[in-house]
Protein backbone atom coordinates (compact mmCIF):
# COMPACT_ATOMS: atom_id res chain seq x y z
CA UNK A 1 0.00 0.00 0.00
CA UNK A 2 1.44 3.59 -0.62
CA UNK A 3 2.26 5.99 1.57
CA UNK A 4 -0.62 7.85 1.02
CA UNK A 5 -3.20 5.20 0.87
CA UNK A 6 -1.80 4.45 4.46
CA UNK A 7 -1.94 8.45 5.91
CA UNK A 8 -5.72 8.46 4.61
CA UNK A 9 -6.31 5.52 6.37
CA UNK A 10 -4.94 6.58 10.05
CA UNK A 11 -6.91 10.04 9.19
CA UNK A 12 -10.30 8.09 8.08
CA UNK A 13 -9.50 5.87 11.33
CA UNK A 14 -9.06 8.77 13.47
CA UNK A 15 -12.00 11.14 12.07
CA UNK A 16 -14.31 8.10 12.17
CA UNK A 17 -13.50 7.93 16.07
CA UNK A 18 -14.23 11.73 16.70
CA UNK A 19 -17.03 11.14 15.16
CA UNK A 20 -18.65 8.22 16.51
CA UNK A 21 -18.56 6.13 13.46
CA UNK A 22 -16.83 3.05 15.96
CA UNK A 23 -17.99 0.05 13.20
CA UNK A 24 -16.23 2.43 10.40
CA UNK A 25 -13.31 2.86 12.78
CA UNK A 26 -13.12 -0.85 13.33
CA UNK A 27 -13.01 -1.70 10.15
CA UNK A 28 -9.55 0.50 9.48
CA UNK A 29 -7.79 -1.69 10.96
CA UNK A 30 -6.43 -5.40 9.64
CA UNK A 31 -8.21 -8.79 11.88
CA UNK A 32 -5.08 -9.50 13.29
CA UNK A 33 -4.15 -5.86 14.36
CA UNK A 34 -2.79 -5.05 17.97
CA UNK A 35 -3.27 -1.28 19.68
CA UNK A 36 -1.56 -0.95 22.52
CA UNK A 37 -2.24 1.86 24.79
CA UNK A 38 -1.81 3.21 28.20
CA UNK A 39 -5.46 2.39 28.77
CA UNK A 40 -6.04 -0.54 26.41
CA UNK A 41 -4.26 -3.25 24.95
CA UNK A 42 -6.55 -5.54 22.26
CA UNK A 43 -7.42 -5.81 18.44
CA UNK A 44 -8.05 -2.69 16.42
CA UNK A 45 -11.63 -4.04 16.74
CA UNK A 46 -11.56 -4.50 20.56
CA UNK A 47 -10.22 -0.85 20.66
CA UNK A 48 -13.12 0.63 19.09
CA UNK A 49 -15.41 -1.56 21.66
CA UNK A 50 -13.23 0.39 24.30
CA UNK A 51 -13.12 3.41 22.54
CA UNK A 52 -17.26 3.73 22.24
CA UNK A 53 -17.63 2.23 25.89
CA UNK A 54 -15.44 4.80 26.93
CA UNK A 55 -17.24 7.90 25.06
CA UNK A 56 -20.82 6.36 26.60
CA UNK A 57 -19.10 7.33 30.24
CA UNK A 58 -18.72 10.54 28.96
CA UNK A 59 -14.85 10.35 28.57
CA UNK A 60 -15.25 12.45 25.27
CA UNK A 61 -11.94 13.92 23.25
CA UNK A 62 -11.81 15.50 20.23
CA UNK A 63 -8.71 15.81 18.16
CA UNK A 64 -7.04 17.72 15.61
CA UNK A 65 -4.77 16.17 13.36
CA UNK A 66 -1.86 17.10 11.15
CA UNK A 67 -0.14 15.50 8.40
CA UNK A 68 0.68 11.76 9.28
CA UNK A 69 4.59 10.85 8.64
CA UNK A 70 4.63 7.57 7.29
CA UNK A 71 7.56 5.32 6.49
CA UNK A 72 6.86 1.73 4.64
CA UNK A 73 9.16 -0.77 5.84
CA UNK A 74 8.40 -4.26 4.31
CA UNK A 75 4.91 -5.46 4.93
CA UNK A 76 5.02 -2.48 7.84
CA UNK A 77 4.03 0.85 7.87
CA UNK A 78 4.85 2.96 10.75
CA UNK A 79 2.79 5.97 11.44
CA UNK A 80 3.49 8.90 13.37
CA UNK A 81 0.17 11.30 13.27
CA UNK A 82 1.11 14.68 15.08
CA UNK A 83 -2.46 15.38 16.90
CA UNK A 84 -3.62 17.08 19.86
CA UNK A 85 -6.01 16.28 22.36
CA UNK A 86 -8.67 18.52 23.39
Amino acid sequence: MPADDVARLVLRERQSRDRGRYTEMAACFADDSMVQMNWCTGTGAEYARQTRAMTGRGDYAVQRLGPPAVRIDGDRAPVEPPLIIE
